[in-house]
């Protein structure tokens, strides 16, 4: 469905894929199919000596003079018409722009929602869906999400409150009204929203507009949960004898906690932070220590994620 990272996770592959290969000169170029012609695919017609060719035109011609690894990616596939699909599978088959061969560094990849969503999509071609090397679902996943939304500075709370209630997350249902179902893209929207200064009397109507009723009542009742988390200054200064809540009948008070120990992780005080964190229940320690290291990814080369990772190898394994 819409919204769940597909474009996300193209960039996220091509950024290592280029790490890998050491060429941090590769080219990445994005092409919208639902906004080409079939002309842009297939070259545009002109006269060369007195004859009439096809020449790529734009942004299709770098994918011919390339001379760096380049990774081309067709984007929202499904919403292109059925002339402009056959432009593109032509494309990748025969790798060539009117008289203009397409360079060997160029690798093609496609992203697409599916019919049925809601999306505009009606139909795939059958050649295009055999050109592919292979088509992969891509849906929502509450670990990933809440790590990727750590090391974009979404606020602890909101990330917790993801964790405390998935199905914002992973439950989005197409509708044919005007108003948002919650996917991960809606609640990253959200978060900006909530991250504004606006008067607290505003914030409920704005996540409504944003996200819907049930994802606004729910979190604005987790916010009071948040404010009146423990002391964490007490608890850090004092990790080994800090009185903790009872975290096993209180999952909102656990995973609040947790998302705000992992906030406020900083090399100075992880060791302290890693002391709390063994003392709570093995789901929370581990989902502070997801989004810590996604937020802070150096520190795990701290003693106290060494020794994390030593006390708890069958959590990796």
């Amino acid at each position: 469905g819409p919204g769940v990272g597909k474009s996300d996770l193209v960039v996220q592959a091509f950024d290592r894929w280029k790490a890998r290969i050491a060429r941090p000169d590769a080219l990445f170029l994005t092409f919208f199919s639902s906004t080409m012609d079939p002309t842009d695919a297939s070259g545009l017609i002109t006269l060369k000596d007195g004859r009439a060719v096809r020449l790529p035109i734009g942004q299709l011609e770098a994918l011919t003079t390339t001379t760096v690894p380049t990774l081309a990616f067709f984007d929202e596939i499904g919403q292109a018409p059925p002339a402009v699909q056959a432009a593109i599978m032509s494309l990748f088959l025969a790798r060539q722009i009117g008289e203009s061969k397409v360079s060997d560094l160029v690798t093609f990849i496609g992203a697409t929602n599916e019919i049925g969503t809601n999306c505009g999509v009606t139909t795939f071609l059958e050649p295009l869906k055999s050109r592919a090397v292979g088509i992969y679902p891509v849906e929502p996943d509450l670990d990933d999400s809440c790590n990727w939304y750590a090391s974009h500075d979404v606020q602890p709370e909101m990330i917790a409150f993801v964790r405390l209630r998935p199905q914002f997350l992973t439950e989005w249902t197409p509708t044919k009204t005007l108003a948002n179902t919650c996917n991960p893209r809606v609640v990253y929207h959200a978060s900006k929203i909530a991250r504004y200064p606006i008067p607290q009397r505003l914030l409920y109507p704005a996540l409504e507009r944003s996200a819907g009723k049930a994802f606004a009542a729910e979190y604005c009742a987790f916010l009071d949960i948040w404010r009146n988390l423990p002391d964490l200054d007490a608890a850090l200064a004092n990790p080994k004898t800090y009185t903790l809540p009872d975290f096993d009948d209180d999952p909102s008070t656990a995973y609040a906690m947790s998302a705000a120990l992992g906030a406020r992780a900083t090399k100075q005080n992880i060791a302290a932070v890693a002391t709390l964190l063994e003392r709570m229940p093995q789901e929370y320690m581990v989902f502070a220590w997801s989004l810590l290291t996604s937020k802070h990814p150096e520190l795990t080369e701290t003693a106290s994620y060494i020794a994390y990772i030593a006390a708890h190898q069958e959590l990796y394994q």
